[in-house]
């Protein structure tokens, strides 16, 4: 499933994606971009209940 990302995931992501290393963060990678890459799969995993649930009511 396929959904579009919220500006607040955008931000965060720009913030991590130089640390990421084949989808994992690099070892040495600052706190900020740990920090952003942990919120930014918290905010993932909400709106992907989201659009499951909105599937299932459609």
């Amino acid at each position: 499933m396929r959904f579009s990302c919220t500006p607040e995931m955008i931000e965060l992501r720009k913030i991590f994606e130089p640390y990421e290393d084949g989808g994992i963060l690099v070892k040495d990678a600052p706190k900020e971009a740990v920090d952003a890459y942990n919120k930014f799969y918290e905010l993932f995993k909400i709106e992907r209940q989201k659009n499951i649930e909105w599937i299932y009511q459609n």
